[in-house]
């Protein structure tokens, strides 16, 4: 039983870890425009689980860009913000705090899908621990099935 919880979830891990890989490295060669950041901060919300009261706080961040006359709004600061926050790592509040609300910021966007964008183009060496994390899923379900 562990293992169809723990095999399709460590696949999933390796796929979204080769998808941000690929996107980062083609994202190098992508067009840019210029683009304006709208939000960069924090927010807070509170919600009653099991009769406690919760809270937690989340970053959220913004930027908008026209391409072709058409306005686009992106949050990718980088490819590999999926896995670090996955992990518990709140890249998002480290990378968004050198980001100021009215800011202007070179804009990386995907030629054949402009609404695709991101601000630091590449990929953050972290995000290729993603390989391990999801064998290690798919090593640790195969491990309790003996135990």
């Amino acid at each position: 039983m562990i293992l169809l919880i723990a095999v399709p979830l460590g696949l999933f891990i390796i796929a979204k870890t080769l998808f941000e890989i690929n996107n980062g490295n083609a994202s190098r060669k992508w067009s840019t425009t210029q683009g304006v950041v709208t939000h960069s901060g924090e927010f807070t919300t509170h919600r009653v689980s099991d009769g406690i009261m919760r809270k937690s706080t989340s970053s959220f961040f913004q930027y908008e860009y026209t391409v072709n006359g058409e306005k686009q709004i992106g949050t990718r600061i980088f490819f590999g913000d999926f896995f670090l926050s996955m992990i518990g790592i709140n890249a998002g509040k480290k990378y968004a705090a050198g980001y100021e609300i009215g800011q202007t910021v070179t804009v990386y966007y995907k030629p054949s899908k402009p609404a695709d964008s991101v601000l630091l183009p590449g990929v953050k060496n972290l995000v290729y621990a993603g390989f391990a994390a999801g064998m290690g899923v798919i090593a640790a379900g195969f491990l309790l099935l003996y135990i």
